[in-house]
């Protein structure tokens, strides 16, 4: 399983040189990776609502530009968020405790990547495991054109 790394941020915006920029602050670099526990820890804050099994059956198990807009964007940045706590358990963070971990709402406050960033994220946290080929699985099981010698 691989783990990836995600930067966190807030935005704030500002005047420089008669422009308006935004200004970067309270940067940190946290793991990302999804587990077992963090998912169950997400269904128990009620952030989940979904299996993250479909979502990867809506885009097919790669991402590509027709596929992409099947996943809304709220179930990629909620997959991404159970990333970020799978990624503070692994790292020692009791998340039942108060203020421990970022809520949903704050946690998607500092999570500015661009859009194809958060699909390509995805994409790695629900294909992690490589060895299982748990995506080839799926993208074979929904494939809907008969191979070839197979009825229709």
């Amino acid at each position: 399983m691989k783990i990836e790394k995600i930067t966190l941020f807030k935005q704030e915006m500002a005047e420089q040189d008669n422009e308006l920029i935004l200004k970067v602050t309270e940067e940190e670099t946290v793991p990302c990776v999804i587990t077992n526990k963090a998912l169950k820890v997400a269904n128990e804050l009620g952030t989940t609502r979904s299996s993250l099994v479909t979502d990867l059956m809506q885009l097919g198990g790669s991402v590509d530009e027709d596929k992409v807009g099947d996943v809304e964007d709220i179930k990629i940045l909620t997959s991404i968020y159970v990333g970020y706590i799978g990624g503070q358990i692994l790292k020692g963070v009791n998340v039942y405790e108060e203020d421990a971990i970022y809520t949903f709402d704050e946690f998607v406050e500092r999570y500015n990547d661009s859009s194809m960033e958060k699909v390509l994220l995805y994409q790695k946290l629900i294909t992690a495991e490589k060895e299982n080929k748990f995506a080839d699985k799926i993208e074979r099981s929904t494939n809907k054109t008969p191979n070839k010698g197979e009825k229709k």
